[in-house]
């Protein structure tokens, strides 16, 4: 109701700043009324969002991982990848147990160099992540 009353407030002003010929009034005027529609339309959205949080290079002997784990919305997502870096027999993994109860464990990384990635997301606010090495099966 404010932002109608603002804007039949600024059509009346540009109404008037024509008919007087202040192109500099005009100008004011419409700058202001942009300002406010464009203002309105934003502010929710810069609210809005999960806090993420970045986990730096997680290391063990054999292993090695990075993840970003965002909590938001009564959700907990966790999303990265892990690496074996070792000729050892092991594989790398990542497990997670997150606040619902939930245990959640990457695919095994292995043999050596190999990449895997994982994407995990469950109700419920938190997780506690895990970097370990697992015999080969």
């Amino acid at each position: 109701m404010i932002i109608r009353r603002k804007i039949a407030t600024d059509t009346a002003q540009i109404d008037t700043a024509i008919q007087s010929r202040s192109w500099r009034r005009i100008a004011a005027t419409v700058s202001s009324a942009v300002f406010i529609l464009v203002g309105f339309g934003v502010a929710p959205v810069a609210y809005a969002g999960p806090d993420c949080k970045v986990q730096g290079d997680v290391t063990v002997r054999g292993g090695e991982a990075r993840w970003t784990k965002c909590i938001g919305d009564g959700w907990t997502s966790v999303d990265g990848w892990v690496k074996d870096t070792r000729k050892d027999g092991k594989c790398a993994q990542v497990y997670a147990r997150f606040a619902n109860g939930a245990g959640l464990k990457s695919n095994l990384a292995c043999p050596s160099g190999e990449v895997e990635g994982f994407s995990w997301k469950e109700p419920g606010i938190g997780a506690s992540v895990y970097l370990r090495t697992v015999p080969t099966p």
